[in-house]
């Protein structure tokens, strides 16, 4: 998903290391170094051309290309001898306390400037936006940014340097300043040939010729990077190593309304002279990527997960103990109950009452909720609930049924982190045998599509947090809901992925449903 690029020709001789400040000569030639994996992998037009027919490039596949494609390896090349020369510049400009800045801000000040090479955005990300957008925001900001220049090192290279006025080079380094960095949703793909960006921040449309990303690109996807136009070519410029997955897309939606007041896009250059929040987020969307924050686990009453044992010691018969709570189990008869009745390993009788209410708060097309399954024994009682709220209001159930005829003796909680390392040894993967041998069952497998339908059914009429408190189809008849919606839809469809083909969710259906189509 990342530009590969190199040098085509050699830049133009300029001031080298050696003839600059001893203070940050080290630093510029570290940059200098990587910058040789940010300029294009593509052939110079008087180079052998790669096809192998010994002609020039440009007297061969270069002349068979179109006129947009020819401007696209134009500009290439010429990106290949800017960038070095225009990194130089900015790095002779601002001194290594500069570029300290500039660093110490883009990695959050949690990496040495010393190791800074080691990060995967370094030569992707950061140099470009070292050049084309380190400047002082207008917003305040977390840091100092007493050494950030005035404008952009890139348009001070500009004022600087001769390049003549309308030139190729010119275009370029102009269409780069005005390109804000950004966050850009992958929409569709050509494989070996472009991919279609849509900017989530204002909106804009593009086309990029993009042979090597679009090998791999997933629509869905989101990328922090920036895209210039020159006359019908359009090309990224510094892309960011992480491929954003689509669960993020709303993320980046809450932040252009809020800098956008409610507006359903925000200006190219308000975007541009906000680039040190997009950085901001960019590093704080790759942290969760990286280290995710754990997952609130909670039952379906809204309860935290704390796995519960209980015990209590039995002082009536076990028929007696059986009947009277027999009223915990809904949609269960007495007869029910006692058909089900199994033996122990001794060849005693255990009888086991599921305590079961109607319907779900949370999932309204369930018939029912299982809360717990009490194991009636000759002896006792063994209930295991999966919150300490829900304990709490079984053992009040079973002291109420059996009044007088029941002790309790012990309860037990174990921390969920604890139960799942118990279940899932380290290296095993898939789930217990036995489950993954049920879920084969025919009817095991109907009955859950059947219940994975009627989800799915309820969906579209329940509030969804990610739309607002919105349910899809309220979201569906606004603007922003759509927009809203289509990201979520374009999470399930990156998530349905990872399923065999015929448990996926229908994702196109449920578009059609909601009108999107």
């Amino acid at each position: 998903m990342r530009q590969s690029l190199r040098p085509v020709e050699p830049a133009a001789p300029t001031e080298r290391p050696g003839h600059l400040r001893e203070a940050h000569a080290s630093i510029l030639c570290l940059t200098l170094s990587k910058v040789k994996g940010v300029v294009p992998n593509t052939p110079g037009r008087n180079d052998p051309c790669p096809g192998g027919s010994g002609r020039k490039y440009k007297h061969c596949c270069l002349a068979s290309l179109g006129a947009t494609q020819q401007l696209w390896q134009r500009l290439r090349e010429a990106e290949g001898r800017l960038i070095p020369e225009v990194l130089e510049f900015g790095l002779t400009r601002a001194g290594k306390r500069g570029f300290a800045a500039a660093w110490r801000y883009f990695s959050g000040g949690t990496v040495p400037l010393e190791e800074a090479a080691e990060d995967p955005d370094f030569e992707r990300l950061l140099l470009i936006w070292f050049l084309f957008d380190w400047q002082r925001p207008r917003a305040k900001i977390r840091c100092s940014t007493r050494q950030w220049p005035a404008k952009p090192i890139a348009e001070t290279f500009l004022d600087a340097r001769s390049l003549t006025d309308g030139s190729l080079e010119d275009r370029y380094v102009r269409a780069a300043l005005a390109a804000p960095l950004s966050f850009a949703v992958i929409e569709s793909v050509a494989p070996g040939w472009s991919v279609d960006l849509r900017d989530i921040l204002t909106g804009a449309r593009h086309t990029v010729l993009e042979r090597s990303a679009s090998q791999s690109a997933q629509p869905g996807g989101i990328l922090c990077t920036r895209v210039l136009t020159v006359e019908t070519a359009s090309l990224m410029l510094g892309c960011g190593h992480w491929v954003i997955p689509p669960a993020f897309h709303n993320l980046i939606i809450d932040f252009r309304q809020r800098c956008a007041n409610g507006a359903l896009a925000l200006d190219a250059r308000d975007v541009k002279m906000r680039h040190a929040e997009v950085v901001d987020l960019y590093g704080h969307i790759v942290e969760e990527l990286l280290n995710p924050t754990p997952p609130k686990l909670q039952n379906t009453d809204g309860d935290p997960l704390a796995p519960t044992k209980m015990e209590f010691e039995l002082q009536c018969p076990q028929e007696r103990a059986v009947e009277r709570l027999a009223g915990l189990a809904y949609g269960h008869t007495l007869q029910d109950l006692i058909e089900d009745a199994e033996c122990d390993a001794a060849g005693k009788v255990e009888y086991l009452v599921p305590w079961l209410v109607p319907g779900n708060r949370v999932h309204k097309e369930w018939e029912n909720t299982s809360l717990d399954t009490i194991k009636v024994t000759s002896t006792g009682l063994e209930a295991e609930v999966n919150s300490e709220r829900r304990a709490t209001r079984l053992r009040k159930e079973i002291e109420r049924r059996l009044r007088g005829e029941v002790l309790f003796l012990r309860q037990e909680t174990t921390s969920v982190e604890a139960l799942l390392r118990e279940q899932a040894p380290e290296g095993e993967t898939g789930g217990r045998p036995e489950d993954i041998a049920l879920k084969k069952h025919p009817e095991v497998r109907a009955r859950l599509r059947q219940m994975e339908e009627r989800h799915w059914e309820a969906w579209l009429d329940e509030p969804v947090p990610a739309l607002g408190g919105l349910t899809p189809r309220a979201a569906a008849a606004t603007a922003l809901g759509r927009e809203r919606l289509e990201a979520l839809l374009a999470d399930y469809a990156y998530r349905e992925r990872q399923r065999e083909p015929d448990e996926r969710v229908d994702i196109e259906d449920l578009r059609e449903r909601l009108g999107l189509r």
